[in-house]
């Protein structure tokens, strides 16, 4: 994964000059005729880290960092017992405490090899690895700290010189032009000094990312980062994770006293002149699949005749339709367009069109470009095309540098349907179908999924609304002049049961060392109770073999909801004769969820007709 990575990086030109030009700068003619990351220059350094999880963060992460710098990173994780429970294989995965001493002895016999830089992206809560790392660095190390601010114990006599103020690697690069910003940062240590710091906004103090300091004969640099290697974001049209990996590569050397070469500042396009504000405001719904989109420009100078483009590119990127007309570009004077176009391609994959608008001057320059996304919203069919997906993918499909490569990789080896794929964009640029899950639906009425706590009065309402707002709409959706967001059309399959029953992964009876359930849920079980005997409380007495009196005497009591362990368990010696109340106090459950289900779709069905609902019990 490692090479492959590398070498989808290296052939992009623009990638390497970029960085280059970030870390060492030489001639255009030295450039082509090296390889992008020499053998003699590379830096090998030992990365801590948390272990691996479902969505695979720390892989993601390290894979990019080293295809789009010279940095070679050895990777451990810390000595906690944590990760991945399904991959509890052997010490670099599972989660299980025997791990911890393996992980330790690890860390320790790396801490004492010779290393470029050691860097921390994870909290070290050992004692022997904390006194190891205070000792390589202490010895002439460096450490990068990327785990939050506060460092090791073994740290605390580290200092700064208040007379020679340290100098700002990152100066010059125009970072501040790019937009960048924290994103998944933190707060860099107490005690060291910052030498570099995004402006604050709105009279407010600026935001340190660096700050340095030193421990004996080494240099401590401190990023702010709660473990993340890619902390920061940069403007849409700026690829943040290359601009980051070349100014964190050059804060790597710098920490270890390197000479650095003058920064080249990022390059940020200059913004187009004209202004386009393109959107949609009717999504393709059946039978037609016909959508709407404005177009409205506010000159601010005149820029005189012009042409406008149209055109619509299908789910293949294909262009399928083209317009133009012209424009006079005055100053003040607004333009408005309508674009209607309906979405005819039958092929099951065609979900999503793109339509571009684009105004260029009377010498064909273009002076202001916009792009909307067109949303076929067809009901998916199971029958029409065979899908397979992945598991989770979050962490592979967020990295903005990472995530194409990593879409086609998917392609290559065979899949067309993904979960947990963060950046919709790539994923309806590779033409993948989306599947998700309501990961809260374990806990159905124990956690925020219908909480047993909540009124019945209005539930159905309640949840339809629920399932609407989590579509990723807002206020206004399905009113004239509607302009988003829309949920994607890729999202065909959502399962809205993740283990919910009275099982051995749920929470749904999280009552099992008391006697009955609280009142909360006893109100919900009378509910069902009545409407499955038509409100006759004689009905349930003769079913039960009971004499209740009334209807608040019912409960949900545990002997009747505990079948749900006999698959883990042997059942009691002794089971009563008559089996009714065990039957109804599991299909309560079934109710309970299925009315959430069911609701919670319907109103997400508003949003997005397209998405099929199925459940794991």
């Amino acid at each position: 994964m490692n090479r492959f990575t590398r070498s989808v990086t290296t052939c992009r030109w623009a990638v390497a000059f970029l960085l280059l030009a970030l870390i060492g700068g030489t001639s255009a003619a030295a450039d082509a005729a090296r390889p992008q990351f020499p053998a003699d220059t590379r830096l090998d350094a030992l990365l801590i880290t948390k272990p691996h999880d479902l969505g695979g963060g720390p892989a993601a992460e390290c894979y990019l960092m080293e295809s789009l710098t010279g940095l070679r990173l050895s990777v451990l994780p810390v000595p906690h017992e944590s990760g991945d429970h399904i991959a509890d294989m052997d010490g670099m995965f599972g989660k299980h405490p025997m791990w911890v001493p393996i992980r330790r002895q690890a860390i320790l016999e790396a801490l004492a090899q010779p290393r470029a830089a050691v860097i921390v992206a994870a909290p070290i809560d050992d004692a022997a690895i904390d006194e190891a790392l205070g000792a390589h660095v202490a010895a002439g190390g460096t450490l990068v700290w990327m785990a939050g601010d506060r460092l090791p114990a073994s740290f605390q006599s580290v200092t700064v010189n208040p007379d020679a103020p340290a100098a700002d690697p990152l100066a010059g690069l125009n970072l501040a032009a790019a937009g960048m910003r924290l994103a998944r940062g933190g707060q860099v240590p107490e005690g060291l000094a910052v030498v570099h710091a995004f402006p604050g906004a709105a009279g407010k103090p600026p935001t340190p990312l660096v700050a340095v300091g030193t421990l004996g004969k080494g240099r401590v640099l401190a990023i702010a980062s709660k473990g993340s290697l890619f902390p920061v974001a940069c403007n849409r049209g700026v690829d943040g994770d290359l601009v980051w990996a070349g100014a964190f590569e050059r804060l790597v050397r710098h920490a270890r006293g390197e000479r650095l070469p003058p920064a080249a500042p990022v390059d940020v396009p200059a913004p187009l002149p004209l202004k386009l504000d393109l959107f949609t405001t009717r999504q393709g719904n059946a039978p037609d699949f016909a959508t709407q989109s404005q177009l409205a420009i506010a000159p601010e100078a005149s820029l005189g005749k012009a042409t406008l483009h149209w055109r619509v590119r299908d789910w293949a990127r294909r262009t399928v339709h083209t317009a133009t007309e012209p424009l006079d570009i005055a100053a003040g004077t607004a333009i408005a367009r309508t674009f209607d176009h309906t979405l005819a391609d039958p092929d099951p994959r065609a979900y999503v069109s793109w339509l571009e608008a684009a105004v260029t001057d009377a010498a064909g320059t273009v002076i202001g470009r916009a792009t909307t996304k067109l949303y076929r919203y067809r009901p998916y069919r199971m029958n029409e095309q065979l899908l397979l997906g992945t598991w989770h993918c979050e962490e592979g499909s967020e990295r903005p540098g990472l995530v194409d490569a990593f879409a086609d990789h998917l392609r290559d080896t065979g899949f067309n349907a993904v979960l947990g794929f963060q950046d919709d964009e790539v994923l309806e640029r590779h033409n993948f179908r989306k599947y998700i899950e309501h990961g809260g639906t374990t806990g159905v009425g124990v956690s925020a999924a219908a909480p047993f706590s909540a009124p019945i009065e209005g539930y159905a309402e309640r949840y339809a609304r629920e399932g609407l707002i989590r579509a990723g709409v807002k206020e206004g959706f399905g009113q004239p002049g509607y302009r988003g967001p829309w949920p994607t059309a890729a999202l065909n399959m959502y399962s809205m049961g993740e283990e919910t029953g009275y099982g051995r992964w749920s929470q749904a009876y999280p009552w099992r060392s008391e006697p009955e359930a609280p009142e909360d849920c006893n109100k919900w079980f009378r509910l069902y109770l009545r409407q499955l005997y038509g409100d006759d409380l004689a009905r349930l007495n003769a079913a039960w073999g009971r004499d209740f009196k009334d209807w608040q005497e019912i409960k949900v009591w545990r002997k009747y909801a505990e079948p749900f362990g006999w698959m883990f368990m042997p059942p009691p010696k002794e089971v009563e004769p008559n089996l009714t109340p065990f039957v109804d106090t599991h299909a309560f459950h079934e109710w309970y969820v299925g009315e959430y289900f069911t609701h919670y779709m319907r109103g997400y069905a508003k949003a997005d007709p397209a998405t099929t609902w199925t459940m794991s019990y």
